[in-house]
């Protein structure tokens, strides 16, 4: 039973130092992407605020949204709001 409650605790110490070393790594780049449908990006703030924007892309005529993302940072989208209008939206970190 020992050796059990040993390894699991083993396991649990090896994923979390490598969740913690990827993101990490991971925070350092900005991510990125784009959509025909529709584009969000999302991430919480160092002091545990949450910010996102959100845009719509137009699948008939191929106008795509994009979203960046600066983890812990920075968020961006550009698109068609909710009023149809195209806009950037975005927010950061204070």
């Amino acid at each position: 039973m020992k050796s059990k409650v040993m390894l699991g605790f083993v396991s649990v110490l090896f994923a979390i130092g490598f969740a913690g070393s990827a993101f990490a790594a991971a925070s350092y780049f900005p991510t990125y992407g784009s959509s025909y449908v529709r584009c969000e990006a999302f991430t919480t703030c160092p002091n545990g605020m949450p910010i996102r924007c959100w845009a719509y892309g137009n699948s008939y005529n191929y106008t795509a949204c994009t979203w960046s993302v600066i983890p812990g940072a920075y968020v961006e989208c550009t698109g068609f709001n909710d009023w149809g209008q195209w806009a950037v939206s975005w927010a950061r970190c204070y």
